[in-house]
């Protein structure tokens, strides 16, 4: 079966998110200027769901998904359930949504101290 090699942002409303594994997580691409940096997860993507008269198997392949220009990151895991165990943790699913950011300079002007 063939398999395509590369999504895009395009792609994105057309793929399933839902019970990927990510094995790592990463920083990359820093831009002190704008405070933000690009956001790497190292995932095993489901590429088909197969039903085998109720139990479910994958075909899976190495990938990263890679969100860019992220800000204001706030990460939470809990492993202290002890059903979680010491594994890579499984998305829900993903979600984007569009919003508008302005950039304002010249704020505060603080005068010197004298």
């Amino acid at each position: 079966m063939s398999h395509r090699r590369e999504w895009k942002t395009e792609d994105f409303d057309t793929m399933s998110w839902h019970d990927v594994h990510v094995h790592g997580f990463r920083l990359a691409g820093f831009d002190p200027d704008e405070g933000t940096a690009e956001l790497v997860l190292d995932i095993d993507y489901i590429l088909e769901w197969l039903n085998n008269d109720g139990a479910f198997s994958f075909v899976v392949s190495q990938a990263s998904l890679q969100f860019h220009e992220v800000f204001g990151l706030r990460l939470s895991l809990d492993y202290t359930k002890p059903t979680a165990g010491m594994c890579p943790f499984s998305l829900a699913g993903v979600e984007r949504e569009s919003i508008t950011l302005f950039q304002w300079s010249r704020l505060l002007q603080v005068a010197a101290c004298r």
